[in-house]
């Protein structure tokens, strides 16, 4: 029998996680670890996925300075408000990030 976790996530598609458990930290450190780690990661991609999106939009606006081309306006628009939701998930992370680090100070 493996240690290791291993879930269906597609039909004949599994994801198995191989990370070392920690056995000497308590459950809610580990899981506070855990979670903080994982914050962090996702923060990482969102902040990417932001600057791209903002370059793009920069791009779009380049080429079409007057706002003539009704498509790229609207792809503009999008991305404006996708941005908008990345934002707010971004402050949702940053403010878990921050309640976790408390928790483990105290």
């Amino acid at each position: 029998m493996s240690d290791h976790n291993e879930q269906e996530i597609f039909p004949g598609v599994y994801l198995t996680d191989f990370r070392r458990k920690n056995t000497d930290a308590s459950p809610s450190v580990a899981a506070a670890f855990d979670i903080n780690q994982v914050s962090v990661l996702d923060l990482h991609e969102l902040q990417n996925k932001m600057f791209h999106l903002k370059r793009s939009n920069e791009e779009m606006k380049e080429f079409d300075p007057e706002g003539k081309d009704p498509e790229i306006q609207e792809f503009i628009q999008e991305n404006i408000v996708l941005l908008a939701e990345y934002e707010q998930q971004e402050k949702l992370i940053k403010l878990q990030l921050e309640m976790v680090s408390r928790h483990q100070v105290q």
